[in-house]
């Protein structure tokens, strides 16, 4: 199913996805695909039949541009959780940033792409199911992806893809809260963190660099029945909201979204927030590291 229509000088297109298929992950540290998931020992198959995507694209009225970003975030959730954080309280966010874009003065840029996926905590099936097999996936240039590993507080900057030093650079300067810091991605590739998110595929099948954002306070109610909507602080998805919808105007204007980045090469960031007041970023190089 996939619709058309305008708002102002924009368009919005609605599509509804029902992939089926069978994709590897590999094992951990693994030089294979999935490689650095704790959950598993050896590459292991999975096969999915009919999982849902619900996909929307907004851009200028005139037509789809060759150059598109990719919002992503899962709608559903494990068995007895109410899933608030994990993930609806992203789904929500993106949501919000979808209407504020759909409706912006100005014609968009370039096409910002929203998938709510519908198959995460299964193995990420949704999201391979996407970048694999949707039409809409040849513009994509790169993706923010938002998830949980916990239950209200900042939102946190923990990962970035290959190739994606021009997305981090983009955060760091334009998020008005950042909270972010590269020891971040340092644990979650040891293989400490006994979990995955749909960074993944959109890494090693779609070959996208991108940005790997959650919320990691109260880590306690990661996965439980305590994961509820009464237990969202209070300005939490405001405050994601802000950095998300800063970092995406951002991203859209660079001049990165059409050459890959190749001014800032394949720099590798050092970086932190101070307080959530500013970020502070150097290469590697320069730390001497």
């Amino acid at each position: 199913m996939h619709t058309i229509d305008t708002i102002g000088v924009n368009r919005l297109e609605m599509d509804i996805q029902r992939p089926s298929g069978c994709f590897v992950l590999g094992s951990p540290r693994g030089s294979g695909v999935g490689g650095g998931i704790p959950n598993l020992l050896h590459p292991i198959t999975f096969c999915h039949h009919r999982v849902t995507n619900i996909v929307a694209r907004i851009g200028p009225r005139t037509g789809p541009t060759n150059h598109s970003l990719l919002l992503n975030a899962h709608f559903d959730t494990v068995p007895d959780s109410p899933g608030a954080n994990d993930d609806g309280a992203a789904v929500a966010t993106i949501m919000d940033v979808l209407g504020v874009m759909a409706y912006s003065s100005t014609p968009l840029a370039h096409d910002l792409v929203f998938l709510f996926n519908g198959a995460e905590e299964n193995f990420l099936q949704s999201a391979q199911g996407f970048v694999t097999k949707h039409p809409w996936r040849h513009s994509i240039r790169a993706f923010i992806n938002l998830d949980a590993a916990g239950s209200g507080g900042r939102e946190l900057l923990f990962r970035s893809g290959p190739g994606s030093s021009w997305l981090m650079k983009e955060y760091l300067d334009a998020a008005p809260h950042p909270f972010c810091n590269s020891v971040g991605q340092d644990y979650y590739e040891s293989g400490l963190v006994p979990s995955a998110t749909d960074f993944l595929v959109f890494k090693d099948f779609g070959h996208l660099p991108g940005l790997d954002i959650a919320y990691i306070r109260n880590g306690w109610r990661y996965h439980t029945e305590f994961d509820t909507v009464e237990r969202i602080d209070e300005g939490a998805i405001q405050h994601a909201g802000e950095n998300l919808l800063a970092v995406v105007k951002a991203i859209l204007k660079s001049p990165s979204m059409r050459s890959g980045g190749p001014e800032h090469g394949d720099t590798k960031w050092v970086f932190l927030d101070v307080i959530g007041l500013f970020s502070v970023y150097y290469s590697i190089e320069t730390g001497g590291c």
